[in-house]
């Protein structure tokens, strides 16, 4: 005859699910942090890849005259080239934040 063992006590049992229910928040909380930053990660690599473009574009830039203006279709990549500091500022401002949030600040 197979010998059963007592169950556990409900004061353990209680103990352990909010344990797992505290650490399953706290995996959460961790997940929402990370998938939060996704977007301006993202924009901050197409910035960046818009930057690289407008550095080759005007590099290879044939002008035969030293004192004009870009062309119309060269423009947006200097209008691109000037809001890539920008946008690198206000995604360190959001991620200094949310850095700061998860510490306890009131940001």
């Amino acid at each position: 005859m197979a010998t059963m063992t007592p169950p556990a006590p409900s004061r353990v049992v209680n103990r352990t699910h909010r344990a797992i229910r505290a650490q399953a928040l706290k995996q959460q909380a961790q997940k929402r942090k990370v998938r939060s930053l996704y977007l301006p990660l993202i924009f901050g690599g197409v910035l960046l890849i818009a930057a690289m473009v407008t550095t080759a574009v005007i590099l290879a830039s044939d002008s035969d005259v030293e004192d004009t203006l870009p062309y119309a279709s060269e423009q947006i990549f200097v209008l691109l080239m000037w809001l890539i500091p920008v946008s690198a500022a206000a995604i360190g401002v959001v991620w200094y934040k949310r850095v700061n949030a998860g510490r306890g600040g009131r940001n």
